[in-house]
């Protein structure tokens, strides 16, 4: 990704998809499915990685955007500290009342003062981002 840009985050690989509304495979987004309507809890997490050096993550955004446009983010500013923050993880969940045919995604944004932070799913066997929903009611 490039550094300090809103960037999709591809999630692609699902664990379960009950009314397959997730596509982990080309526009990596949840779809309401026809008549399915009403509210749903959505919950994210993603980590990012500097290359190490002070302070090389400066912020992390995390956001949930519906039909294009932006919902809601988390943002986070690490502080200065020594050793640097290599890894910074962020969580983002909000309930969203949706209809048929709208869609969600998940857009992340890092800044690092080296211009080398990136996104990262899974490190050393450990699964480092992942994104989940499921409908509460109408």
């Amino acid at each position: 990704m490039s550094d300090d840009a809103s960037t999709k985050v591809q999630f692609d690989t699902e664990l379960f998809d009950t009314d397959s509304a997730y596509d982990s495979s080309t526009n990596y987004r949840f779809t309401v499915p026809s008549g399915k309507a009403g509210k749903y809890y959505f919950y994210s997490m993603c980590s990012g990685l500097g290359d190490g050096s002070n302070q090389d993550v400066l912020d992390f955004q995390l956001a949930f955007f519906v039909n294009g446009s932006r919902n809601n983010y988390s943002y986070m500013t690490p502080e200065a500290v020594t050793p640097a923050w290599r890894y910074v993880s962020i969580t983002l969940a909000k309930v969203l009342d949706l209809s048929d045919g709208d869609y969600v995604e998940v857009y992340a944004q890092v800044n690092s003062d080296s211009g080398t932070a990136q996104l990262f799913g899974t490190a050393s066997g450990a699964t480092r981002a992942h994104f989940g929903a499921y409908r509460i009611g109408d």
